[in-house]
């Protein structure tokens, strides 16, 4: 592995709320940092993402820090590591709520993470999460089914909503049928990344199992946890119902609360631990 890298590379491993994602201090290349991530995911199959960071800044300046998804998708999860990160380098514990600003890639606007660490080993973060470009229904065909799909289109990435009601709810079951429509459903909606959420249960209390899909970083994964996705089921459901939305989203990682006003901002809820350090 080393012969293939020109340098040392340091990251970090973090747990936020189960979706395991490591985050690169070193300076990498844009053009390397896939085949960096790959790396990293090979070394350490628990990784389901990996983002480059940039830690800078200082309090006092616009933005504190910089993230950069290896597949250029926008991702809370990684958003809330990055602030517990900053907060960890530069030895910041807060006995209440901190704001940490961040330029995030997929996002066109500075990113707010609220995050509360003085507990050890474990930081308390919400993030306030780009809104939605869009919501709508799209006809969508595969294994000569087709049907119409709520679709959240969000900046970096685009999430389609299946409910338990669907008839592509088998998807859920099917993994390879899975990462078939969904790669056939990103190219038809020239989608930067696209998700699979797979929704279930009654508002407040619902159950998700998310599959993302980064054409960019060549990444498919049955993600333990997906920021990005619970927010986008928080915005559909609330646009369904015309109201504002108070959800606490389980998924095989943990849980994500979600609070979605109908027609403005969402945010997420989660909490972050650090795992371990390493290098390539």
């Amino acid at each position: 592995m080393k012969a293939d890298i020109d340098k040392k590379i340091d990251y970090i491993v973090m747990d936020p709320t189960g979706n395991i994602t490591a985050l690169v201090e070193s300076c990498v290349e844009v053009s390397r940092q896939p085949f960096i991530a790959a790396k990293i995911m090979e070394k350490h199959p628990e990784v389901e993402q990996v983002g480059f960071v940039d830690l800078c800044g200082t309090m006092d300046d616009p933005v504190q820090a910089k993230l950069r998804m290896a597949g250029e998708e926008f991702c809370g999860n990684a958003s809330m590591c990055t602030a517990a990160l900053y907060a960890e380098r530069n030895q910041i514990v807060s006995h209440g709520e901190i704001e940490i600003r961040l330029e995030v890639s997929g996002a066109e606007d500075i990113v707010s993470v609220k995050l509360n660490n003085d507990k050890k080993d474990l930081a308390e973060a919400s993030v306030q999460m780009p809104k939605a470009e869009f919501c709508k229904t799209e006809e969508l065909e595969y294994q000569e089914i087709t049907a119409e799909l709520p679709l959240v289109r969000m900046q970096g990435i685009s999430h389609l909503i299946i409910e338990e009601n669907s008839p592509f709810s088998f998807l859920k079951n099917e993994k390879k049928a899975a990462e078939e429509a969904v790669r056939k459903w990103c190219g038809v909606l020239s989608a930067e990344g696209l998700g699979l959420m797979f929704l279930s249960g009654k508002i407040p209390e619902l159950t998700l199992t998310p599959f993302v899909y980064i054409p960019k970083s060549g990444t498919a994964f049955w993600e333990t946890s997906c920021g990005s996705g619970s927010s986008a089921c928080g915005m559909y459901l609330a646009e369904k119902i015309k109201e504002d939305v108070s959800l606490s989203i389980r998924q095989p990682g943990g849980v994500l609360r979600v609070e979605s006003i109908y027609g403005g901002n969402t945010v997420i809820s989660g909490t972050v631990r650090q795992l371990f350090q390493g290098s390539l």
